[in-house]
C-alpha cells in the first residue's frame, strides 16, 4: 500500500549516506506513492548511486550546487501530491515514520475542500457584520441619548426648569431665550 504522499530528498555530495536513506525511504511501511530525489550538482558519486534506484525514484538534477532552499522548493514543486513530506540526505528513518506523520496529520488537520473554505469564510464575514452591527448599534444608541440629553437639558434651559442635580447656572438662560425669540 502507497500513500499519497510524496517524499522529496535534497542531496549534495551525499555519496557516503544517500543509498541508506534511499534504502529506509523505499522500505517505508507504507510507502509514499512517490519518492523525488533532487541532486543538487554533486561532484561525487552520488548520481551514480541514484542512478541504481532510478526505477523506483524520481532523480531531478541540478547542472550547480543551487542550494538547500531552492532543492526545497524543487521537491515541493514536482510533487503530485497535496501531502509532501521531506527528509534530509544523511536521515534515516523507521519503517512506520510515514505512517505514524500521516496519522498525526489527519488526527490534527483537516483539509479543507474548496467548498469548506468558502463556508468557512462565509461564517466569518457573517460573525464579523453581526458584531459591526452590534457596535454600531450601540454606538447609535449612546449617540442617540446624548442628544436627546442635549435636547431635554436645552429643552428645560429654556423652559427655566433645571433638575436639581445638574446644579447648573440658570441665570443666562432668560439671555439665551432672548435670541431664540428675536
Amino acid at each position: 500500500m502507497k500513500l499519497d504522499i510524496s517524499l522529496y530528498i535534497p542531496v549534495y555530495n551525499g555519496e557516503s549516506t544517500i543509498e541508506s536513506v534511499l534504502k529506509s525511504a523505499l522500505n517505508l511501511d507504507p510507502g509514499p506513492s512517490e519518492i523525488i530525489v533532487i541532486n543538487d550538482g554533486s561532484t561525487d558519486n552520488t548520481l551514480e548511486i541514484l542512478n541504481k534506484y532510478k526505477e523506483q525514484i524520481k532523480i531531478i538534477t541540478n547542472n550547480k550546487n543551487e542550494g538547500l532552499a531552492f532543492c526545497r522548493n524543487v521537491g515541493m514543486n514536482n510533487g503530485s501530491n497535496n501531502l509532501i513530506a521531506s527528509i534530509d540526505s544523511d536521515v534515516e528513518v523507521s519503517k512506520t515514520w510515514l505512517k505514524d506523520l500521516n496519522e498525526t496529520i489527519n488526527n490534527t488537520f483537516k483539509i479543507m475542500t474548496p467548498e469548506e473554505v468558502q463556508d468557512l469564510i462565509d461564517q466569518s464575514i457573517e460573525v464579523a457584520i453581526n458584531q459591526h452591527n452590534r457596535n454600531a448599534s450601540m454606538i447609535s444608541m449612546a449617540l442617540g441619548f446624548c442628544f436627546m440629553g442635549a435636547f431635554v437639558d436645552g429643552l428645560f434651559r429654556v423652559l427655566g426648569i433645571v433638575p436639581p442635580f445638574m446644579g447648573l447656572d440658570v441665570s443666562i438662560i432668560p439671555e439665551i431665550a432672548k435670541h431664540w425669540t428675536a
